[in-house]
């Protein structure tokens, strides 16, 4: 508080009234400041509540949903009805994607909580349900991809897809994921299953629908696909594809 130069100096009583109104002036302000605090507090924590409630049981289900759509496909000799059925597992899959970009808004941190180890650690506990364990996973600590990049939607999908397959077909114990970053991003996925059928055992991606999926996401962004047999029993996916500049 101020006067100008030549007016009546401040009593001892203006001071103490100036003092006691600066006084109840920042208790009003602290008491706001914790009032938002507080209304901020309890829309974070609604927000994990929905975020947590869509990731355990929405998207578990419709996960669920389209590894079961995927797999009567083999049960389907008409070429018209696969693809009719693969496409139906590719909106499954768009809806999924759709629910995961609303849990990410959803979160107050992002970024630093949905980087690309985030979202494999995502897929890969979403099909411990189907293998019956959980899968190892081995990742780069500095991995990142710019969010939504062409790169990560293939590399999650391919992975999605490996996974699904040693569920339903490899009958195996165990499953070791490595991804690494370098010039090139690289996914090897191992299983300790059946290992391909005699007519499918040299490298390449002879095979099913899934297997030449796997191969044109990684044509999409210049890389390469293959699927062989282990010499120790059981099969491998190494897909890799050059990182984006």
């Amino acid at each position: 508080m101020t006067r100008d130069r030549g007016r009546e100096a401040f009593t001892a009583s203006d001071v103490d009234v100036l003092t006691h109104f600066g006084e109840q002036a920042a208790l009003a302000l602290e008491l706001e400041q914790a009032r938002a605090d507080a209304e901020r507090v309890l829309v974070l924590e609604d927000r994990d509540r929905i975020a947590r409630d869509m990731h355990d049981h929405v998207i578990g289900r419709l996960f669920a949903a389209g590894m079961s759509a995927h797999g009567l496909a083999r049960w389907i000799d008409n070429p018209a009805g696969r693809r009719k059925l693969a496409a139906h597992v590719d909106d499954l899959d768009a809806v999924i994607r759709d629910i995961r970009t609303s849990i990410f808004a959803l979160d107050h941190d992002p970024v630093q909580a949905w980087g690309l180890p985030a979202r494999v650690q995502q897929i890969v506990s979403e099909s411990v349900g189907h293998l019956g364990f959980a899968p190892t996973v081995h990742l780069d600590s500095g991995l990142d991809l710019p969010a939504g990049s062409v790169t990560e939607r293939n590399l999650l999908a391919v992975l999605r897809e490996a996974l699904s397959n040693v569920a339903r077909h490899a009958d195996a114990g165990r499953v070791e994921i490595t991804l690494s970053g370098g010039a090139t991003l690289e996914l090897t996925v191992d299983d300790d299953g059946r290992g391909l059928p005699p007519h499918r055992a040299a490298p390449g991606l002879a095979g099913g629908h899934g297997l030449v999926n796997m191969a044109d996401r990684a044509a999409t962004v210049g890389g390469t696909c293959t699927v062989t047999s282990r010499e120790t029993g059981g099969t491998r996916v190494h897909w890799r594809a050059p990182l984006p500049r």
